[in-house]
């Protein structure tokens, strides 16, 4: 199995000198991250994206995931939008994103599900119709580029974690349990359109991590890896928090995953590059006894 990182772990570095960091450490595999495409959009140059291309050549890197920018998705801004032409540009601009993936020849391209809090069965439903509907449109466009999506699992609000219990005290997000986002990849295209599975946000949830890789599938195109203590979305590394990890990736090799395991760990970074070159050296030990 293949793991790697996303590369705002080096979040304040350019993303060539990021590339050439992880690169250095031994990693072979990386998922670009949001603020870095963020970074190379807003410079707005063909060469920029070509400069990327070819550092990542000659560095012996390949990007085998990149997020799109539903993290910039707010309750006003996103493709569940009930304005109509909020949510008309926003698909576009993950259009957009898209575009950038296939010139960065990246093959599968991570999005989150449009979400907000939803009080309601009925409510809920309603923002399912409206991520089917944008996603339809997201899933020709990423169809027609032979770029593959992944959509990834979020978490309620706050999550009760009680089983098959939703709306006791808080609000439920469309797109927190694996059955949610498999209708939404039935609806669209599966051919196209499948699943990141994010273990952190799973084990916030409350859901049985193991079990939820096997839910995935063979509708599993990508996969974050980091770890909590269930109380919060913590993004550490793996081992540092309470989900079982030989369970989980007995799972992927269950199901023959042969995507990335891409460690998605914002809990892990410092301010000083000393401190986190020997955490990335840290994680490199730890994914090598997990996937032993």
């Amino acid at each position: 199995m293949k793991y790697g990182i996303w590369t705002d772990f080096y979040g304040d570095l350019n993303l060539v000198t990021a590339l050439s960091r992880l690169s250095a450490h031994g990693f072979k595999y990386v998922e670009y991250s949001f603020e870095h495409i963020l970074a190379l959009e807003k410079e707005g140059s063909e060469y920029a994206f070509k400069n990327i291309v070819e550092a990542a050549t000659s560095l012996g890197v390949t990007a085998l995931q990149m997020h799109g920018p539903s993290l910039e998705w707010t309750e006003t801004y996103s493709i569940v939008c009930r304005d109509e032409e909020i949510r008309r540009l926003c698909v576009e601009r993950t259009c957009r994103w898209i575009e950038y993936c296939y010139r960065l020849n990246v093959p599968v391209f991570i999005e989150h599900p449009g979400s907000m809090p939803a009080k309601t069965s009925d409510e809920l439903k309603a923002l399912e119709k409206l991520n089917i509907e944008s996603f339809k449109h997201i899933a020709k466009f990423a169809e027609d580029r032979s770029v593959k999506l992944a959509i990834e699992n979020i978490f309620d609000f706050k999550p009760e974690k009680l089983e098959g219990v939703r709306f006791l005290k808080y609000p439920a997000s469309y797109g927190s349990t694996i059955d949610e986002i498999r209708r939404i990849c039935e609806a669209t295209d599966p051919d196209v359109v499948g699943i990141c599975f994010d273990t952190g946000h799973a084990n916030y949830q409350g859901l049985d991590v193991a079990k939820a890789v096997i839910e995935c599938g063979g509708l599993l195109r990508a996969a974050h890896i980091h770890d909590n203590d269930g109380s919060g979305d913590q993004h550490l590394s793996p081992l540092r928090g309470s989900i079982d990890w030989k369970s989980v990736i007995d799972s992927f090799k269950s199901i023959h995953y042969d995507g990335l395991l891409s460690l998605e760990v914002f809990g892990e970074k410092h301010q000083s590059i000393a401190v986190r070159d020997n955490r990335l050296r840290s994680l490199m030990i730890v994914m090598e006894n997990l996937l032993r």
